[in-house]
């Protein structure tokens, strides 16, 4: 009867001291383990976003034209519109925007001006919450039609999109850096091909890509966000090592003062 009741303890008692052993002697497995789990859970959101993005079908408005009639004071606007319910178009007069119907998503509409002058003319075509927008302006005088062509910028915050008229050229943001150089790239895997904001006309919508190339003098060999991520998990696990620490110590104390109590009657 002794044994049955004092060996269960004793093997309580060792189990415990060993899980407590074993819990300090892993804290490196224990890292890997909260670093797995993070790039897991990272994969599971990217591909949620990627596959919201996937599923979303934004309108699309290309091949904006223009042609004057015989009368300059018109215009025939005409483009290729898809995924849109509705198509509107601003003639830029302070009329009511027009809604017009596409046809096999052809557009095609007739609007004449009452006095001459040169007119923004906005197109837009929606679905639901979803928007596509194109603008453009028209001179009477001369029956010329230039279509405007929107220069977003990617990778900062607080740069504004330009609206830039067909053939012209963006301009530059401004943004200022005492550490590197900021440049801006048309495909962001091609980091050796600089965006030329000087030669390169715009023809179409663009976006450019923020990239930025720090100088030697402030590079640094402290491992930057890399050591703070590993350092950051260290604390995580061994906040981690300490609680169960105090747990195991508890469990280790109760069966000792068991033992104890029940050696003073053998």
């Amino acid at each position: 009867m002794f044994n049955l009741i004092v060996c269960p303890i004793k093997r309580g008692i060792r189990f415990c001291e060993n899980m407590n052993i074993h819990i300090k002697k892993n804290q490196n497995l224990g890292i890997a383990v909260i670093v797995a789990l993070l790039l897991v859970s990272f994969c599971g959101v990217l591909a949620l976003s990627e596959s919201s993005e996937a599923s979303a079908t934004d309108p699309l408005i290309s091949g904006v034209t223009g042609t004057a009639g015989t009368d300059t004071l018109e215009v025939t606007i005409g483009a290729t519109i898809v995924n849109a319910t509705t198509i509107t178009i601003d003639y830029g007069d302070e009329s009511v925007a027009a809604t017009v119907t596409a046809t096999d998503d052809v557009i095609s509409s007739t609007y004449t001006y009452a006095t001459a002058g040169t007119y923004a003319v906005t197109i837009t075509a929606t679905d639901g919450t979803l928007t596509d927008t194109t603008t453009a302006s028209y001179v009477t005088s001369t029956g010329v039609w230039t279509n405007n062509f929107i220069v977003t910028f990617s990778g900062v915050e607080d740069v504004a999109a330009q609206t830039v008229a067909s053939g012209s050229f963006a301009t530059v943001p401004t943004l200022t850096s005492t550490t590197g150089t900021i440049t801006w790239l048309a495909d962001p895997e091609d980091v050796t091909t600089i965006f030329d904001f000087e030669t390169t006309a715009i023809t179409a919508d663009i976006t450019l890509y923020y990239h930025f190339e720090e100088s030697a003098a402030s590079t640094t060999d402290d491992g930057g966000i890399l050591d703070d991520i590993v350092n950051g998990l260290t604390s995580i696990w061994n906040g981690i090592v300490s609680f169960f620490e105090s747990i195991w110590n508890v469990i280790v104390s109760f069966f000792t003062d068991i033992w104890n109590g029940i050696t003073k009657y053998i």
